[in-house]
Order: structure tokens, then C-alpha cells, then sequence
């Protein structure tokens, strides 16, 4: 809505908040500039002049009271400073309330979410696209975890084979493996685990066609995992 403001008088809001922002930053430099005067004046009162010219003391005086004149000055400029912004706020707000200016102003509203809302749909669309990267990120640390462990207990000669890997690249098949270590129940029905211990497998494998071997390991090694 500040924007649709903003438009309506012709960008006085945001010139508005610029000088604002300005004022709050030059005002709190006053106050730590009093506190050295003050520490300056109260020297000034409680050092022995007696020991010094007269035209020292007068000069420290001088001094003190430029001082003084110019703080007072920077005090007085930043206070009507802050009246006029607390004016021109209060104007603003008065015009932009008015009967005409609010059906003005939601109109322009309007427009702007139009104009605005491709670029919101991009960025729920990159949002999105963010969440299911980062799922995958932890799915993956997920199967390095299970494989690390998995390979840790398992024995030297243990083997995993997916039994449709003629359709798969080595990295497709090796995310399937991985899954099914983590016991996701597609993956499970797709890996098949051979050991040492297995030694009908061992002895045929070599002997047998590829469609025999899926047929084995379909019916003797796919719920050994």
C-alpha cells in the first residue's frame, strides 16, 4: 500500500522517509556533543585562572561560548527539522484519506499486483524448486550414511545387483541400492544381495543368460536384504 501512496502524490512519501532517515541519523550525534561541552565547561569553571594572562581566560571563554551558540543552533535546526517531517506526514496522511484519493489509491494498488504478479509466481516456482533440491540433498546424505554403514558391516565379498539395470546408468542404479539400504519398499523390490556364502549363485553365475540370472535372482536373493 505504501507504494500505491507513494504514486498517488507523486513520490513525496518516499521522499518523506529519505529525509527521515537522514534526521535520524544526524540527531543522535548532538547529544554526545553537549557531553563534551560540558566536560570542556566544567573545566573551564574549576581551573585557577590566576596563574594565567587575562587574554587566556578571555580567549577559553570566547571559545566555549562559540561553542555553546553553535551546539544550540544544531539543536534548534534539528527540532524544526522534526516538526516539519511530523507536518508533512500528518498532511500526506490527511490527503491520502480522503474519499477520492482511497479509491485512487486501491486502484493503483490494483494495477501493481497485476504488474507484480508474474514475478511473485517465479518466485513461489523457485521457492518450490529450492524445497526439492534440499529434499534431495538430505535424501542422498541419507543413502551415503546407510551405504557407509551398510559396507561396514557387511561381509568382503557381499554384492548388490538391480534386476532391471539394463535400464539404468550406473548412477541410477547406485541411488536404487542405496535405497534399498535405507529399506524403501520399491527400491527393495528392484536389488537383489549376493555373499560368499551363497555358493549355488556364485557357482551358475557365470553360466547363465542375463534373463536367468534376473529370474534367480527374483526368486532366491531379492528378500535377503
Amino acid at each position: 500500500m505504501f507504494m500505491a501512496k507513494n504514486i498517488f502524490v507523486r513520490g513525496e512519501y518516499k521522499r518523506l522517509r529519505e529525509e527521515i532517515r537522514r534526521y535520524k541519523k544526524d540527531e543522535p550525534k548532538l547529544a554526545p556533543k553537549f557531553l563534551a561541552y560540558a566536560k570542556e565547561e566544567k573545566e573551564f569553571k574549576t581551573r585557577d585562572w590566576t596563574v594565567f594572562p587575562r587574554s587566556t581566560f578571555l580567549q577559553e571563554q570566547y571559545y566555549l561560548l562559540k561553542q555553546r551558540t553553535l551546539l544550540e543552533l544544531e539543536r534548534s535546526r534539528l527540532d524544526q527539522i522534526k516538526l516539519s517531517l511530523q507536518n508533512k506526514q500528518t498532511e500526506l496522511e490527511k490527503l491520502c484519506q480522503e474519499h477520492e484519493a482511497v479509491r485512487k489509491i486501491e486502484t493503483i494498488a490494483a494495477g501493481i499486483l497485476r504488474k507484480n504478479y508474474r514475478f511473485v509466481r517465479q518466485l513461489e516456482e523457485i521457492e518450490t524448486r529450492a524445497k526439492e533440491l534440499i529434499e534431495r540433498m538430505n535424501h542422498t546424505k541419507k543413502q551415503m550414511n546407510a551405504l557407509k554403514e551398510r559396507i561396514s558391516r557387511d561381509k568382503i565379498n557381499t554384492r548388490y545387483r538391480v534386476t532391471v539395470s539394463d535400464t539404468l546408468t550406473n548412477n541410477q542404479a547406485a541411488l536404487v541400492i542405496a535405497d534399498a539400504i535405507l529399506f524403501e519398499p520399491k527400491a527393495v523390490q528392484l536389488v537383489a544381495r549376493s555373499t560368499s556364502n551363497n555358493l549355488e549363485m556364485e557357482k551358475d553365475w557365470e553360466m547363465m543368460s542375463e534373463f536367468d540370472k534376473d529370474e534367480f535372482i527374483r526368486r532366491k536373493i531379492i528378500r535377503e536384504l
